[in-house]
């Protein structure tokens, strides 16, 4: 009789761990499901306000074109579609591979 109480607590014992750890395995990757899950709705949060910012700054861009408001010749023009360019293929770099850093200020 006590050998049949000694396996039965063991087995017990072993179901408890077991069950303890695959709780435990279980609740690690709700955890980091979780934390993907934030760094993830915090890239869109971030993401769609700048890139509204950026297409804002552009419209604004646009409005610089009225003639009977601003003076501008075709090569400053150039300047500034080279620039914009140049600044989305930077980024579109970076997200390909985001190892390479660089800051560009643009200037007439």
């Amino acid at each position: 009789m006590a050998v049949l109480i000694y396996l039965a607590t063991q087995y017990c014992k072993n179901t408890v761990v077991s069950l303890c750890i695959q709780k435990t395995a279980q609740e690690l990757l709700n955890i980091l499901e979780n934390m993907m899950s934030e760094k993830h709705d915090k890239f869109r949060e971030l993401a769609e306000g700048r890139t509204n910012k950026a297409l804002e700054a552009i419209v604004r861009l646009g409005k610089l074109s009225n003639r009977q408001l601003y003076e501008w010749d075709d090569g400053e023009v150039r300047k500034i579609v080279k620039a914009l360019k140049e600044a989305v293929s930077d980024v579109e770099r970076k997200f390909s591979s985001p190892k390479s850093v660089s800051e560009n200020r643009f200037k007439l």
